[in-house]
């Protein structure tokens, strides 16, 4: 007979499936509004990528290393759950971003003055970019597919500039392709502001009037970057803690049926529980299978059709005086096609997508004088290796990125895999996002979906979509106020 669990016996305002950020911030809101909550995570432990592990005096972590101090959501929450006295601004010379270029490191310029006067450009290009504030932005019309990101800055900056920096950036952030990326998907925000100043460069010279009130924590602008001392995995850590029996783990949900006005969920023990409404907090891949179980399978078909990359990491740690790192937050590689329009060079490129120095940014992260270094690789790369040799393999490619001469040996390494961990925002994606909830709202009322596909991969997105969702259904499962 499969074991019982007396948590399992209530019947459920709400369950939540997945204990990531998302996942842990929608039980989070919903137990403060007085709901019957279960949060069910199939791992050990919950947080998702928001995990931090130290090894020795080093401290690493296993998704997202910052976030913005403009993060509202996160710095909300954390004054919510006491943590806001412990967020920490990262140094101000995490400003400083490298670029690899011509064989080498170079600092990417992050102003429209430095934009026309590097030496990674073309004259034309130059031109381009300084001329962009002169050619008004006009939005497409309704009936036009909406452009990827490549399409709507080579429109605006020219494609040799679109290709070196806008690639490079979508490979750090999304793994992905600047030319598979919808402009307005992907970039909702950058978007907004195209559309209210009608420019590229006016709309960015205006960020800083978008701070808003003061938040919980530093007294910082909202660009410099925050974490916390023993990294985001104090958040996670914190929300777990909140939820306490609320929160289920090794409790793998493999099956979503109806029952009657509640949704029946079983899960791999066999074990089963039942809840007015859902939250699928997980990826497209298992939200799809689940979709199917439930009689809908249109829904899962539209999830099963999102793209997703995945990306391997090396983290590594290096004792004091091994290796010295270049001053700033990391460096990043653009795209082959960039680098063989101008940055040509008989120097092959590296093979990560590019690297963060995480004790450059925060104290802590590395011992006095030693180095924390966290290498990203496509998820192709070095198949078969086990750890050690990963670890050896990404040090021999940081040192080409550096230009050191002899290949330092790290103190301790972490190797970690996300396959198909980082939904891919194509063209049309918010649509179909928008389309697909509408539906569900029709056929399957009280279930939602609340997976990094659906409002943004950023952290402050994903605990946006959280807190949203649970505003939304909080009221559905029991007639609590949602607002």
């Amino acid at each position: 007979m499969p074991p019982t669990d007396s948590a399992l016996d209530l019947p459920l305002d709400t369950a939540v499936v997945g204990a990531g950020l998302g996942g842990l911030a929608a039980g989070f809101e919903l137990q403060r509004r007085g709901a019957r909550v279960r949060v069910l995570e199939a791992k050990g432990h919950g947080g998702g990528v928001a995990t931090s592990r130290r090894i020795g005096g080093y401290l690493f972590e296993a998704g997202p290393n910052t976030v913005p101090a403009g993060a509202r959501n996160l710095r909300e929450l954390a004054g919510r759950l006491g943590l806001a006295d412990r967020l920490v601004a990262a140094d101000p010379a995490a400003r400083v971003r490298h670029l690899w270029f011509g064989g080498r490191l170079r600092t990417l310029p992050t102003t429209p003055p430095a934009l026309v006067t590097t030496g990674m450009l073309s004259l034309a290009s130059k031109l381009r970019v300084a001329t962009e504030a002169l050619r008004p932005w006009q939005p497409p019309g309704h009936d036009t597919p909406e452009p990827s990101l490549a399409e709507l800055l080579g429109e605006r900056i020219g494609a040799e500039a679109t290709d070196l920096f806008a690639g490079a950036f979508v490979r750090g952030v999304y793994a992905g392709d600047h030319r598979r990326l919808g402009a307005k998907s992907a970039f909702p925000r950058l978007w907004e502001r195209l559309e209210r100043h009608g420019g590229l460069l006016r709309g960015l010279a205006r960020t800083h009037g978008d701070d808003g009130p003061p938040a919980p924590g530093p007294d910082v602008p909202a660009t410099r970057l925050l974490s916390f001392p023993e990294g985001l995995g104090e958040l996670a850590g914190a929300l777990q803690r909140e939820l306490g029996p609320d929160l289920l783990c090794n409790a793998r949900v493999e099956r979503l049926t109806r029952a009657g006005a509640r949704w029946r969920l079983t899960l791999a023990d066999g074990r089963t529980l039942e809840a007015r409404t859902v939250v699928l907090a997980v990826g497209p891949r298992a939200s799809a299978s689940l979709l199917a179980d439930a009689g809908l399978p249109d829904a899962a078909r539209a999830l099963a059709d999102i793209e997703s990359r995945g990306v391997r990491l090396v983290h590594l740690g290096f004792a004091p005086g091994t290796l010295a790192l270049p001053p700033g937050f990391g460096f990043l590689v653009p795209p082959p096609e960039a680098l063989a329009r101008r940055g040509s060079s008989t120097t092959p490129p590296p093979q990560a997508l590019g690297a963060l120095f995480p004790s450059n940014l925060f104290a802590g992260r590395a011992p006095h004088g030693g180095a924390a270094v966290t290498c990203f690789f496509p998820e192709g790369w070095a198949r078969g290796a086990d750890e050690q040799q990963r670890a050896e393999l990404a040090a021999a490619d940081l040192a080409h990125a550096l230009r050191v001469d002899q290949v330092p040996t790290p103190e301790v390494s972490w190797c970690l895999d996300w396959p198909a961990a980082i939904p891919q925002y194509g063209p049309g994606h918010a649509q179909t996002i928008s389309d697909l909830e509408t539906e569900l709202a029709r056929a399957a009322p009280g279930l939602a979906l609340g997976g990094s596909y659906t409002g943004g991969v950023a952290v402050d997105q994903v605990l946006a979509r959280g807190r949203t969702l649970a505003l939304r259904l909080a009221g559905n499962a029991r007639g609590v106020p949602s607002t």
